[in-house]
């Protein structure tokens, strides 16, 4: 029961941990996620093991199932109600961003691009099992997975540039600690900035007052001052959101 413990066990090569005392429903609906989740985990390892995008080593068979997994799993996640904020705040802090600050260039199509995919920004931890223990390792594989499943499910180039900055660098933060590479300042796609400050409002479980003192005040050195201005321009818009 304690985290040293866990810590331990999460050290072998296994997929999850269960504690008892066991429940039946509890343990079946894990075993269906596990299943589905190594079905996915499995089929975009050995994608990222080929380096062939094209799956020239994979059967029709496969790839037509693989691009069936892709689909179901990005669009569960685009269509949940926390996406669906996180859409409107982004579009709603990338506006302002251009109008106070069009150094950035977020034209519309760039907006809608950052929108379209901002939800996408932690795909890949679909494939990392469940209460693993947060690690640069596993980061790193979540990056990569979210980077073969963006690669497979969009098509146009310019969103597909956005969604990988996107998935690569949404964790990284201006003052330079963030992970896994901690970039600094504006090596930080724009696109990644913004929506990992609309990320951070959305996941929070604390109040939206708390959270946006947090971001704006007490941790204001993480972001980016350009966003900070705007976030304080718009913090009612935001809020009703």
């Amino acid at each position: 029961e304690t985290k040293e413990t866990r810590r331990k066990v999460y050290e072998y090569d296994i997929v999850d941990m269960l504690e008892k005392p066991f429940n039946t429903d509890n343990i079946r609906r894990r075993i269906s996620k596990i299943i589905s989740m190594y079905m996915a985990s499995d089929n975009l390892k050995n994608i990222i093991a080929s380096q062939d995008r094209e799956l020239s080593n994979v059967s029709q068979e496969k790839y037509e199932g693989l691009s069936i997994i892709i689909q179901k799993m990005v669009e569960n996640v685009i269509n949940s109600e926390s996406s669906i904020r996180m859409k409107k705040m982004v579009r709603e802090i990338a506006i302002e961003l251009q109008n106070m600050y069009p150094q950035y260039n977020l034209d519309t199509r760039y907006i809608d691009n950052i929108v379209s995919t901002a939800p996408l920004y932690n795909i890949g931890s679909l494939a990392i099992p469940f209460d693993s223990i947060v690690s640069i390792k596993n980061i790193k594989e979540s990056i990569e997975f979210g980077l073969v499943i963006v690669n497979n499910y969009i098509s146009d180039q310019d969103e597909l540039r956005v969604a990988s900055n996107i998935v690569k660098y949404s964790f990284e933060m201006y003052n330079g600690m963030g992970y896994p590479n901690n970039i600094r300042g504006n090596d930080i796609p724009i696109e990644a900035q913004i929506v990992n400050v609309a990320a951070r409002i959305v996941k929070s479980n604390k109040s939206f007052a708390t959270t946006f003192k947090t971001i704006t005040d007490t941790e204001s050195i993480k972001y980016n001052p350009d966003i900070i201005d705007v976030l304080k321009q718009i913090k009612k818009t935001i809020k009703d959101i």
